[in-house]
């Protein structure tokens, strides 16, 4: 008899457990739900939070394995560990290829950033897309990538152009040459940070045009401070026409906030800005090592 009870008791018990871990899933996804309906402005065709993965039609374990698994990789990416970002976010896309298009996104976004992975990141975005193409920082990184594979190939013409030109010449002395290459159009508008100048492609857009206006008028000079550790911002002086767009920046941009104030980026921010620029001779690491040790003046200028 005592056996028997012994044997009643345990099956008991045991359903008893079941039953509490069924409660206990039943509550993880009551909570996750709750947890999105709270989440502020929360939009999955924008956000790029680890909560986002909440959004996928998956089981509440796989869910959670795939936020665990982004924010690993978030960890690294934000230590500068870049190259195992890179290999993380990949191996997070690829465990559900057809659904996690917010890996994918910064699997791009890390391949953005090495100078040995920069063409996997188009590539990487047009997965996010493939997905999700309603995913608006994954639009903006195909963009941005777009933009730089045309830049890169119309710098690569641009140099043979020139070898051309140099081989069969102009009628000119190389004195001559050099003094007029080296003296730029009054067009054109210039970006130091301390004493180095960078490459910028700018827009063609109302703000850079009023920017331009008032450079060539007199150099801008302005003193820069480090946020956020992803950019360096610093006030204009006046307002500027701005048409702001929620957008995710990477290392080089160059942004209108607020209309009055520009901010260079060496990482990367989610925000409402109006685009000016790119820098396109400098990598992620590069601009990363030219911002982030300290404050720095950023000048703008023409050749008067």
């Amino acid at each position: 008899e005592n056996a028997l009870n012994a044997k009643i008791s345990a099956k008991e018990a045991a359903l008893v457990n079941r039953e509490n871990e069924a409660s206990k899933k039943a509550n993880e996804v009551q909570e996750m739900e709750t947890l999105i309906k709270e989440l502020p402005a929360f939009n999955p065709n924008s956000s790029t939070e680890a909560a986002m993965i909440l959004t996928y039609p998956l089981s509440a374990q796989r869910r959670r394995e795939l936020i665990a698994m982004q924010r690993s990789a978030y960890q690294k990416y934000s230590a500068n560990r870049i190259t195992q970002a890179f290999e993380d976010y990949v191996a997070a896309a690829e465990a559900e290829p057809t659904i996690n298009y917010l890996a994918a996104y910064w699997a791009g976004l890390s391949a953005e950033r090495l100078r040995n992975r920069r063409e996997d990141a188009l590539n990487w975005a047009n997965r996010a897309l493939e997905i999700n193409p309603d995913y608006r920082p994954a639009q903006e990184l195909n963009k941005q990538e777009t933009h730089y594979t045309l830049m890169k190939k119309f710098a690569i013409s641009l140099i043979i152009a020139l070898l051309v030109f140099n081989v069969t010449g102009c009628g000119s002395s190389s004195s001559e040459q050099s003094s007029t290459n080296d003296k730029p159009s009054e067009a054109n508008m210039y970006l130091k940070i301390n004493d180095v100048t960078l490459n910028v492609a700018w827009e063609d857009n109302e703000s850079v045009n009023a920017l331009k206006k008032l450079v060539q008028a007199k150099d801008l000079a302005i003193n820069m401070s480090r946020y956020g550790g992803f950019e360096q911002v610093g006030s204009i002086g006046q307002s500027l026409p701005r048409n702001d767009v929620q957008t995710t920046t990477s290392a080089g941009d160059i942004m209108l906030y607020s209309g009055n104030q520009i901010v260079i980026f060496y990482g990367s921010n989610t925000w409402a800005y109006t685009r000016l620029g790119k820098v396109v001779d400098k990598t992620a690491d590069e601009m990363t090592e030219l911002l982030s040790q300290a404050d720095v003046t950023l000048t703008l200028l023409t050749e008067k």
